[in-house]
């Protein structure tokens, strides 16, 4: 199953752009996410995973969102790679397509808000699957 879900920042506003003979509105984008655990600095470190959103979310996210704003994106991980001068160059991106179960959520539109939101702890429901208990023996492991 290729399935990812992200809660993190927006680090710039959205640039909402048209895209192909249809005009379908696409929306890139880098999100602040931040790891659950501190470094040996003591420090909490913090990943910029690549983002794309289409059609609908990409409108809605360029009309209610900007820089700062704590979103929530389901979507699927995606890679891919293109050469420049001379040099393979390999992109792993998260690509949210509403037409394959793509979501996007905004959770909070200030640092206030987003406060709140981190202090409830916990994935937002929408992330978390529950699947059914299943009995592994060690002699069903393949190491």
């Amino acid at each position: 199953m290729n399935l990812v879900c992200l809660t993190g920042n927006l680090t710039k506003d959205i640039v909402l752009e048209k895209v192909g003979k249809d005009q379908t509105s696409k929306a890139s984008f880098a999100l602040a996410v931040s790891r659950d655990y501190k470094n040996s600095k003591g420090e909490y470190e913090t990943d910029f995973p690549k983002v794309t959103v289409w059609r609908n979310s990409a409108d809605y996210l360029a009309k209610y969102a900007g820089k700062g704003t704590m979103i929530e994106v389901t979507g699927k991980l995606q890679t891919g790679s293109y050469e420049k001068d001379g040099q393979r160059i390999y992109t792993t991106d998260v690509v949210v397509n509403p037409s394959d179960g793509g979501k996007v959520k905004i959770l909070a539109r200030s640092k206030t808000e987003a406060a709140a939101v981190a202090t409830e702890g916990g994935a937002p429901a929408e992330c978390e699957e529950s699947y059914d208990d299943v009995d592994v023996g060690n002699d069903d492991l393949p190491f």
